[in-house]
């Protein structure tokens, strides 16, 4: 049904910059809502991992290694693979190479996004995780992990942006880069638009009025990267340095993860 809605926009200021955004958003949402299904497993699972744990059954790293695997793999990631297969052709995403031939070629681009869209995956259901470790009560993690939700959503460049954010001043200003999801659709949105020629069409249709601007500056007006340049295997130096911050935070919150369940988590007997 996305990819019906948002299929084949054109990249005009309407129907391809602003199309594309509430794409990437609401893969986000989609994404991080699924995640909270798994919170009431480690309600449930409680009482089983410390008598199990206790009998020497496993360790702690273990157990945590073992859950987490069995949950992203068949449940995080194959979806976002799959959700990336069939939004990509469906919505006309990036297929072709720069205007001027340098890198990133069409392909890097695709697989930019699709390594995005897992990372991201991956730490919203790491995140939700160590709720539902630390947090005894099925509502009270339930309620954390709606506000997590809310918080990401809220300071993901989509519904505020960076700039007017930084007018208030302070630690204000960086609060979007405390929200993942802004790592995922600020890279997703840069290897759309970075190097085309956006066309702002006044919706009267006085042709007379239309003017076009570049891809940075649309990116800096919307309060995402925009600086040119390309780093390991032709990627744009500021898509590899989201997914490199995506990449350390989900290895952060796995390792928070054990040591929330080794150390924080106490045996209810």
């Amino acid at each position: 049904m996305a990819g019906l809605a948002f299929y084949q926009v054109d990249l005009n200021f309407d129907s391809g910059v602003l199309q594309r955004v509430g794409l990437f958003f609401f893969l986000g949402t989609y994404f991080m809502l699924t995640s909270l299904v798994s919170l009431p497993m480690w309600q449930h699972e409680r009482l089983i991992y410390f008598q199990e744990w206790a009998a020497g059954c496993y360790s702690s790293l273990s157990y945590i290694l073992s859950k987490l695997f069995f949950d992203l793999v068949p449940l995080r990631l194959l979806p976002a693979l799959l959700c990336a297969a069939i939004l990509y052709p469906l919505v006309g995403l990036r297929h072709d190479g720069p205007n001027n031939g340098s890198p990133p070629q069409g392909p890097i681009a695709a697989a930019m996004f699709v390594t995005a869209l897992c990372l991201f995956n991956l730490v919203a259901t790491a995140m939700t995780t160590i709720i539902g470790l630390g947090v005894n009560s099925s509502s009270v993690a339930s309620f954390l992990g709606v506000l997590l939700c809310l918080f990401t959503l809220l300071f993901s460049g989509v519904l505020v942006n960076q700039p007017t954010l930084q007018a208030h001043g302070g630690v204000v200003g960086m609060l979007p880069y405390l929200s993942f999801l802004y790592y995922f659709i600020e890279l997703a949105l840069y290897n759309e638009i970075y190097d085309k020629t956006i066309t702002i069409q006044p919706r009267d249709g006085d042709l007379a009025r239309k003017v076009t601007a570049d891809g940075k500056t649309i990116l800096s007006q919307l309060g995402y990267a925009h600086e040119p340049g390309f780093c390991f295997l032709g990627m744009p130096c500021a898509s590899l340095r989201d997914l490199e911050v995506l990449g350390l935070w989900a290895l952060g919150a796995v390792v928070l993860c054990y040591v929330v369940l080794r150390f924080c988590v106490r045996d209810p007997h």
